[in-house]
Order: C-alpha cells, then structure tokens, then sequence
C-alpha cells in the first residue's frame, strides 16, 4: 500500500494454542480501527477506503479513525469522507497530535463521535493551489477552487456550529485551534480525559 515513513512495530499473539505474528496496524484492524496518519494523498485514501470498505463489509459495528495528519489534497480527502458517508458503519473520529487543513475536515466529518486527546490542535484553513499555466487554463483551475471552497465551508457548516460568515472571516489565514476551541467550536465533540494526573 503507501509508503510509511514510520516504524511498523510486529507483535506476537497466541490465539487457541498457536503463536502468530503480525504488523501493529494489522493488529488495531482487527478491532476495527484504521490509522490516518501524515499526507493526505492517493496512496492513503486507498489503504483508508480499502480498509472502512473491509470493515464495514463484515460488520456494521463503529469503525475509529486515528488521525494525525497535517492535510494534503482535497480529492483524497473527499473521497475518505464520501467513504464514511457511504458505509452502514459509523465512523468515530480520535485525533491525536495534528488534525490540519484536510486533516481538519476528516476530523469534522466524522459520523462517530470525534473525540481529541487534550494537548491535539486543529488548523482549519481555505483551500490552496500553485495554479500556473495559460488564461483560461487559470480561470477553469480557479472555477474548480472556488467549486472545492464550496464544498469545504458546507461541511463545516453543517457538521460544526461556525457560521459562513466567521468562516469567511476567520480563514482569510490559518486558523488555530487548541482542543478546547475546537469542542467549542463544534469541530469535535469532546476532549478524551487523561487516565492519569498530568
């Protein structure tokens, strides 16, 4: 699948009297959660659909996200998104670290609870692109940001309670959110406690 630029830890299990090896994210699938992590791109919505498809496929129970990632391109992004509005299961969201730019639109999208861990941050900001070419190739590259912005602010408007106009006013640059702010805002739904005192 895509390339991880991460350790992949192997763990030993025993299961009715036989030893079995397997990968961690091989392992956390089975309990039906899947790891976002890093670039938003092909490669990732690939493995993530692939993955929400299998699960669901077997049973309707929630599937869990585990997101960390610092956005990428709004197409793959899309078509994880479309994914969990597409499935029986419902698809909680835990964010950990990062949630940006489309890292923050997965992270508001999901049809789960969507959950941060206390010291997780958001970035919400209006879509980008090193647009360069010919007149009307600019105006179509332009026609299709402004149709993708669209789609964008929609999500956020329905599934948070930030209105169009903070949108337009708060994402003329990024937009940083503690935790707090984005229970606050209506981008998640609560903050994960700590197990232990900090």
């Amino acid at each position: 699948m895509y390339e991880r630029n991460y350790i992949n830890p192997m763990i030993t299990e025993e299961e009715r009297g036989t030893r079995y090896s397997s990968d961690i994210f091989t392992r956390m699938l089975k309990d039906r959660q899947i790891f976002v992590v890093g670039e938003v791109n092909q490669d990732m919505a690939i493995s993530v659909v692939s993955q929400m498809l299998y699960l669901d496929s077997i049973s309707n129970e929630d599937i869990t996200l585990v997101l960390s990632s610092q956005g990428g391109s709004c197409l793959d992004g899309m078509s994880i998104i479309d994914t969990m509005y597409n499935i029986k299961s419902k698809t909680n969201i835990v964010c950990f670290g990062l949630a940006a730019s489309m890292g923050s639109l997965i992270l508001t999208a999901g049809t789960g609870v969507r959950s941060l861990l206390p010291h997780a941050e958001v970035m919400i900001h209006n879509p980008s692109t090193g647009m360069q070419g010919q007149y009307l190739d600019l105006r179509n590259n332009m026609e299709h940001l402004e149709r993708t912005r669209e789609n964008l602010f929609n999500i956020y408007e329905k599934k948070t309670n930030i209105s169009r106009t903070m949108l337009e006013e708060k994402l003329n640059q990024d937009w940083w959110l503690t935790a707090e702010d984005a229970v606050k805002y209506g981008v998640a739904d609560e903050i994960i406690a700590p197990k232990h005192i900090m």
